[in-house]
C-alpha cells in the first residue's frame, strides 16, 4: 500500500475511478479489513469459551 501511495508514475492520490492503482488499493484494503475482522471474531469466540469454562 505504501508503494501505491508513493509511486511517482501512478500516484494513488491522483488516480481516478477505474485506474489500476486504485483497484489494487481497494482490493488490498478490503482484504486487510476482512482478515482483521476474522481475527477479531476468533478472539471473541476464544474469550467466550474461556469465560464459559471459568464460569
Amino acid at each position: 500500500m505504501k508503494g501505491l501511495l508513493l509511486d511517482k508514475n501512478y500516484p494513488l492520490k491522483q488516480s481516478k475511478e477505474g485506474d489500476e492503482s486504485r483497484t489494487i488499493a481497494h482490493t488490498v484494503t478490503l482484504t486487510t479489513l476482512t482478515q482483521l475482522d476474522s481475527n477479531q471474531d476468533e478472539q471473541r469466540s476464544n474469550n467466550g469459551k474461556y469465560n464459559q469454562r471459568k464460569g
